[in-house]
């Protein structure tokens, strides 16, 4: 499982993309090491900030040693990203590196441990209700699995519990933080809570008790196993995609679709496409990347688009005629305020009528409150955020 389909625009010889994956690894290599110089350094600060109360600060420094050596149960599985890792640790990871190998750590709590289960069943049972309703699987072998897309789709649990329920899906991420993790998390777990990670142990602010910040949580819940068949002509049971959502879904067409358009209506009696105000060209013989997926299913990603216009229309170029897309989270947009990076923040209501313009049809919308992602109710602020749950289809 988890095997990787194809990349973007990047090869595997790409020195860059080599250079990356390099510092990835050495970044999880040396992520212990950095979180106890981030513990040294709030040593430093109790000893300085409370001076004048010896006793307290006497426990807070054989705390703070109690952290530091609980820090070092988590080495056996960051060994293991490394090992697993197709290139050897090399290069200098900045700050910004180990804060993404912390959320990756966060990241595997929310997907792959006991303690995520809430976070889960709140994200996935209206994503499987859906699905059940308006593109079920079937038990019979001899009948074609629907194929589901997951853009984002991060440590990979979302895709895994799809395939479990006989769906034939491919993962896509971008992050080759997620990716290493992805993969370790669907090959290379022998059995269930197997390590140990403390996604907490250098928080210094919004916690209630000291004893919070120590707690231990074990991966994963569940040893992954192989999906259940899952009979797709068109693609294997599950395989992950690795980057960037546009580049390795970009339609051969799209290139060519403004001079099709004008070759294609100059003749009125031409039926290889319909242009109106309402609707987008839909071709007779879309390329081999047009219209593949039965469903795409979008989990808190459609805001980390540069520009979400480009997300829907690519979606919609994706699924067959009468494909589903299923979409679940807030509209943060993760490019806001990011210097001269190109981020365009729309409200909802505007997506939905730029999806009607690209020929979805909406089927169902509810707003879902209080969704949590990464929480922790240890602390005195929770990630929680309310969320759009859409339905929308495309015309048959």
């Amino acid at each position: 499982m988890g095997d990787k389909k194809r990349s973007g625009k990047h090869h595997d010889d790409d020195e860059e993309e080599i250079n990356h994956w390099q510092r990835v690894t050495a970044s999880f290599k040396n992520f212990p090491f950095y979180q106890l110089k981030k513990l040294e350094e709030i040593e430093g600060q109790l000893k300085k900030g409370l001076e004048s109360y010896p006793d307290i600060l006497d426990e807070q420094l054989k705390f703070i040693t109690a952290r530091k050596d609980q820090l070092m149960e988590m080495i056996p599985f960051i060994s293991l990203l490394v090992a697993r890792s197709p290139f050897p640790p090399i290069g200098q990871p900045t700050d910004e590196d180990f804060g993404r190998v912390a959320s990756v750590m966060r990241q595997f709590v929310r997907e792959w441990s006991e303690e995520g289960k809430l976070e889960r069943d709140m994200c996935f049972n209206p994503i499987f209700k859906a699905l059940s309703k308006y593109c079920p699987s079937s038990s019979d072998s001899t009948v074609e699995s629907p194929i589901v897309l997951v853009p984002g789709s991060g440590l990979g649990r979302l895709g895994y519990e799809l395939s479990q329920l006989g769906y034939a899906v491919e993962c896509n991420e971008v992050s080759v933080f997620m990716l290493l993790g992805s993969a370790v998390a669907l090959n290379f777990f022998t059995s269930a809570e197997q390590f140990t990670v403390m996604p907490l142990i250098c928080e210094t602010i919004n916690m209630v008790k000291d004893e919070d910040i120590v707690k231990k949580v074990k991966i994963p819940d569940i040893l992954p196993g192989k999906s259940p068949k899952a009979s797709s002509k068109s693609m294997p049971k599950f395989c992950l995609c690795a980057g960037e959502f546009l580049d390795c879904y970009a339609c051969d067409c799209e290139e060519k679709e403004a001079e099709e358009r004008a070759e294609c209506c100059k003749d009125s009696k031409e039926e290889c496409c319909t242009v109106t105000d309402d609707s987008v060209i839909k071709k007779k013989n879309p390329c081999s990347t047009c219209e593949r997926y039965d469903v795409i299913v979008t989990c808190f990603f459609i805001d980390t688009a540069h520009n979400v216009t480009k997300y829907i229309e690519r979606i919609a170029k994706l699924l067959k005629p009468g494909g589903i897309w299923i979409n679940l989270g807030p509209l943060m947009y993760h490019w806001v305020g990011m210097g001269d990076q190109e981020s365009l923040e729309i409200s909802w209501s505007t997506i939905k009528s730029i999806s009607e313009k690209n020929g979805f049809m909406l089927c169902e919308e509810e707003l879902l409150r209080d969704i949590p992602y990464c929480s922790y109710h240890e602390r005195l602020r929770e990630n929680r955020f309310n969320c759009i749950f859409s339905v929308m289809r495309m015309p048959e």
